[in-house]
């Protein structure tokens, strides 16, 4: 289904993590009129490396399966490191700012 959907709505957060970890970043998409957390990954830290890495690894995840993830449009918040990243992996893939 994540390679499917048109749009994906990029999350972290950082009060509701697990012990030891920096963030738990999310991924959803939109499906029928809902939305779907497809990805949801634990971070040690909100560095743009750190984002552009997990991106890359669920692309090359996809296309191990013979599946492309290449979104339309990206939904971020103003976080600068998201947004790095973001445009580094997806620099074709429109960006929309402040989906929460």
């Amino acid at each position: 289904m994540l390679c499917e959907v048109d749009s994906i709505y990029v999350d972290g957060t950082f009060k509701c993590c697990a012990r030891f970890w920096t963030q738990m970043l999310t991924i959803h998409g939109s499906k029928n009129g809902n939305y779907i957390p497809l990805v949801i990954c634990l971070l040690p830290d909100k560095i743009s490396e750190t984002y552009a890495y997990v991106f890359n690894q669920i692309i090359n995840k996809c296309n191990r399966i013979g599946q492309t993830f290449l979104p339309k449009q990206v939904v971020i918040d103003f976080e600068m490191s998201i947004h790095i990243a973001v445009t580094e992996v997806w620099p074709l893939s429109v960006k929309s700012y402040n989906w929460l």
